[in-house]
Parts: structure tokens; sequence; C-alpha cells
């Protein structure tokens, strides 16, 4: 008859189920570790309980429970229960694995007689302890055997077992199990606190990606905020360029500025007035010319806003001379966050605008690619390599590639020659 395997697992730490209903990992373990021919004799207990422990699954559901050790121990000992108390250590409350066999489950957890009634035979193994909770300790009893479990000098938990008779060898038994428990528990708590760790870099990395894009996102609305300031304040400038350049024109047509009809005695050129007209004009084409330089580079183009970043490329790169795009069919058929594509086109017209730079005249390969690890592009060139690209480029185009999370690598290109700009974003 199967037995009623009870103990929460250290991977569920804290959930407070109080059964196991796969008999796989409880049952199934335990028997393989049995020996058929006489499965009460406690001889090598030891032995195989620290086999079964190695053979204990160290993922998934199952991982961390000591149930099946607790069966293995009672089986061989005829017991009528094993308990294994684990104790509290840090934020992590005390757990209790308990072995109980079928036939005395409802007695020992207080089951309900009635809801035993109705219950299959087959689900005996359901009917575990209700009491066998994290840090559960039920009544103790006058026969049962109990030994410390330590390991490196400190106390972990306990093993109590209530034997069936009074054999003393099971006393005996009892404590060798006990010695080499430390370690198996020990490995469990270490798993445990592994998986634990995992779980909280995981949501760190989930939490970090969110607020990367959240950033990414409210950058992308400053940008444009800053469209609408280059089209209201740059139009501006422009408009008053255009009367300044109006206003040098007429001073070089008729000799005069407007309102030196008005001067007795004005005529010719005043070559005077024109110097400080040319000047006023230099002026106006410094701020226009700092304005846009400021406020460019956080505008996102329209075939980018509208037709995605494939077409985008194209669009820019497919009349300009030397230069080659590849884009994988499925980087056209798909739209990415805004940030990460306005962050690879940027990143891609930089990347030409610095090879068009440094290596003049030799031909430029631009290849877009959607693979496992996300949106992959490289920039390629047969120029002199690194040793013109300044510092700051290459940090420009890392910084803006880091804000949507991607990553971007510089080296050689293919057989030594050239430049090769890597770039990967994870989508």
């Amino acid at each position: 008859m199967a037995p009623a395997a009870v103990g929460p697992h250290f991977g569920d730490a804290g959930s407070g189920d109080a059964g196991s209903g796969d008999m796989r990992s409880g049952a199934g373990f335990a028997e393989a570790h049995l020996d058929p021919a006489d499965p009460a004799d406690p001889a090598d207990l030891v032995g195989r309980v620290l086999r079964l422990a190695a053979a204990l699954p160290s993922k998934g559901p199952d991982a961390g429970d000591l149930t099946p050790i607790a069966e293995l121990v009672g089986r061989a000992l005829g017991a009528l229960s094993v308990t294994i108390d684990i104790a509290a250590e840090g934020d992590q409350p005390p757990l209790t694995h308990r072995w109980i066999p079928a036939a005395t489950a409802p007695a020992d957890a207080h089951a309900d007689d009635d809801a035993d009634d109705d219950a299959d035979p087959d689900d005996a193994a359901g009917t575990a302890a209700a009491d066998a909770v994290p840090g559960a300790c039920p009544a103790r009893r006058p026969d049962e055997i109990s030994r410390p479990i330590h390991h490196q000098g400190h106390r972990l938990g306990v093993l109590t077992v209530v034997p069936a008779d009074d054999d003393p060898e099971h006393a005996a038994a009892v404590g060798r199990v006990a010695g080499v428990l430390g370690v198996v528990i020990a490995v469990a708590i270490a798993g445990r606190d592994l998986r634990a760790t995992r779980t909280r870099v995981r949501q760190a990395l989930g939490q970090e990606a969110d607020l990367r894009f959240r950033a990414a996102s409210l950058l992308e609305s400053e940008r444009h905020e800053l469209e609408r300031d280059l089209h209201d304040g740059a139009q501006l400038h422009l408009v008053s360029l255009q009367l300044a350049a109006a206003l040098l024109d007429h001073q070089l047509d008729t000799g005069s500025s407007p309102g030196d009809a008005a001067r007795p005695g004005a005529g010719g050129v005043d070559r005077g007035a024109v110097r400080r007209s040319v000047a006023d004009l230099g002026a106006r084409l410094r701020r226009t010319r700092r304005l846009l330089a400021d406020t460019a580079a956080g505008v996102m183009p329209a075939p980018l806003r509208t037709s995605g970043l494939g077409h985008a490329l194209d669009l820019v790169l497919r009349e300009t001379a030397g230069v080659t795009l590849e884009i994988s069919p499925d980087v056209q058929a798909r739209r990415y966050p805004p940030a990460v594509e306005e962050a690879v086109y940027f990143t891609c017209l930089e990347a030409v605008s610095n090879t068009r730079k440094h290596a003049a005249g030799s031909p430029v390969v631009v290849t877009v690619r959607d693979t496992y690890h996300g949106l992959w592009f490289s920039i390629t060139d047969t120029g002199p390599g690194l040793g013109r690209v300044s510092t700051s480029e290459l940090g420009y185009l890392r910084s803006r590639l880091g804000s949507v999370g991607g990553t971007m690598r510089v080296g050689r290109g293919v057989g030594g020659v050239g430049t090769e700009i890597i770039g990967t974003v994870p989508i």
C-alpha cells in the first residue's frame, strides 16, 4: 500500500502545502533503494540513505523534498512514522518532512473519519497529515527516538522516529542516519538558497529591463517635445534668417538700407551698414546651426515612425554611394519598440558617417538581422581600421544603444582589414 508522504519542499518554502500528491518522488525513490529481499533489515541503511540523497531531484517542484529519505528510514525500520524537522534559518521558516504508513495516516493526521470512508483506497497517499506544515511539530510520544542533526558544528534539525517495537538496534540506526543527514540537509539548504537567489536575480533583471524601457519611453517623449521645439523655434530662426538675407540683398542692390531715404544726403553703399548686416546674418546662422545640432539628434524621422526600421534605413542609405544595405526579411516584416528602432537607426547612421569620415572611399556594408539574441546589426568597411576612430565617437554610440539595453563591439573586419562595428539589442 502506498505510504503517505508529508512535508513541504525546500523549493516551496513557506507555501504551507501539507502533502505531496506525486508519489514518484516519495515511494518511487525510496522503494528503489530498499532491499526487496529484506526491506526491514536496517543494515547498510546509512549507505542507502546517501545513495537516495544523491538521486533526489535538484530542480523542479520536488527539489529539496526530504520525504523520500524519511520514507526509506521508516520502511527499513518498520516505523510508525519518521519526521525530519529542519530548523529556521535566516528569513526561511522551519520545515517538517514527515512520512507515515498509509494504514496509520488517518489516525496520526487526525483525519476526518467520514472523509476516509468515502476515499478511494488507491488514493490513501493523499491522506497526508494535515499538521505537516512549515514548522509543524506533532506532540512528542514517549517511545519515539529523536536525534539531533548537525553539520560543521551547527544544529540543522532533528530526526524523529516512532518505532513499531522496542528493538534496541533502532536507536543506534537512527543515530547513524542522523549523523549523515547533516550534509544532506546542508546541500538541500544550499540548493534552496541558490534557487531563491536565482529567483531574486530574475526579478531584479526584470525590474531593470522594465525601468530601462520606461526610461527609454520617457526619453522618446522628451525627444518628441524637442521635435516640436525644432518646428517652432527653428522655423522662427529660419524666417529671421530669410529677412536678414533679404535686407542684405536690398543694401547691395540699392546702395542703401531701408530708412536711408529719409536721411538727407543718403546715397552710395554704406560699407559699415553692410558689414553690420553680414555680421548679424552670420550670428543668426550660428544660432540656427546650434539649435539644429542640439535638437536634430532627438527627432524621430517620419519614415522610421510610420514604416519601421528596415524601410527608414533603406530610404536613407539606398542612394548613398559606396554603401550596401542588407536587411533580412524578418526585420522588414516586423516592428520593434520605438525606442529600440530609433536607437539602432541613429547608431547605424552615425557609424556610417564615421566610416565615411575615417575611411573615405572604402565600401561600407550595413547588415541588420533578427536573431535569437535580439536585433543584431553590423557596419563594416575596408578602410584603415580603428586608428582614427575617436573614443568619444564610440562612447556616443555605446551610450545610445545602452539606453535600450543594447551592447556594441568594435574590432577589425574580416581578415584583419578595416573596421567592424557589431551591436545587439535584446528583444
